[in-house]
């Protein structure tokens, strides 16, 4: 155990560690299809345990290593974890086109993990906000060996939820996001900058007419998925059908879902605890006074995880 991971475990009061040694193999790689490799860091209790122990998959936008703590924490209390880069984002490759690989790469993901010689056949999804979109986009038809989804501040629809939620183009959030995943992966120095420079090239952007070029305004260019967001803004319209996950939820596996009364996803959120529980599937909810980046959401999180895996997997 690290001094971080024991002061971060206490904080969010996680149940004990059970291992204090750790391990951790990077930049493992997963061929897709179309021959892209996607980057993954696996994290394991270290000895003959890590070869045996059911796996959390993490696939994120957002890099591996910023998601290393998640890794430590979940294997310092016997888990294996897995933290894949999405595709075309930290080093994986292919273009990052945000929400429309989810479902083919994470289904080719699930595929690798049950190939490697250190999966035990008992598998379960983790994360919050775009990380639970990666897990409901292989929810509809999930293999029998994904054994639980932890689905945080998150939503199946991110249509509905996000970008046009009440049938309104979300335009603070679309930019927000847009300015935060251009200027990721720039070094801690630049990321920083642009931290302090985005409320006031965002301001600017606000005001911009016609709004398709908010974009250019808020990064300096155009930028695809925003023009593709505010190009499809009919209702109903049948490009964002393929990216609705929840569609068909008769095979969900067991699903935990925290969220925030302040946060941006609880509506979309209710209606799909609402759906699971209507379409028969196991899922607890648990809502407290959290906005979308609150620690407090994020210790409910981490505190329901061990439990549900757990339950899931014996």
């Amino acid at each position: 155990m690290t001094l971080a991971s024991r002061i971060l475990g206490a904080l969010a009061k996680l149940p004990p560690a059970t291992v204090s040694a750790v391990s951790v193999d990077r930049d493992l790689s997963a061929k897709m299809p179309d021959g892209a490799e996607l980057l993954a860091d696996r994290w394991y209790p270290t000895g003959a345990v890590g070869r045996v122990a059911p796996v959390i998959l993490l696939r994120t936008p957002y890099g591996r290593r910023q998601m290393g703590m998640l890794g430590r924490l979940f294997a310092e209390r016997g888990y294996q974890v897995v933290i894949q880069s999405c595709r075309g984002t930290f080093g994986s490759a292919g273009d990052w086109v945000p929400m429309r690989n989810e479902e083919g790469d994470g289904r080719e993901t699930l595929g690798w993990i049950a190939g490697q010689p250190w999966f035990d056949g008992k598998l379960a999804t983790f994360g919050p906000s775009y990380l639970g979109l990666t897990q409901w986009a292989i929810a509809q038809d999930p293999p029998d060996y994904l054994k639980a989804m932890a689905l945080d501040i998150t939503a199946s629809n991110f249509r509905d939820a996000v970008v046009y939620p009440s049938g309104s183009f979300a335009l603070e959030t679309a930019l927000t996001w847009l300015h935060q995943v251009e200027h990721q992966e720039s070094g801690l120095l630049k990321v920083l900058g642009a931290q302090v420079a985005s409320r006031r090239a965002l301001r600017v952007a606000y005001d911009v007419l016609p709004i398709a070029d908010a974009d250019a305004a808020a990064v300096g260019r155009h930028v695809q998925f925003f023009q593709d967001w505010i190009g499809h803004d009919d209702p109903g319209d049948a490009w964002w059908d393929p990216i609705d996950f929840g569609q068909q939820l008769g095979a969900v596996p067991p699903a935990s879902l925290v969220g925030g009364w302040y946060d941006v996803f609880l509506p979309s959120q209710l209606d799909d605890y609402r759906a699971l529980r209507a379409a028969g599937r196991t899922a607890t909810l648990t809502i407290g006074p959290w906005s979308h980046i609150s620690p407090g959401v994020f210790a409910a999180s981490l505190r329901d995880r061990p439990e549900i895996v757990q339950s899931a997997v014996q």
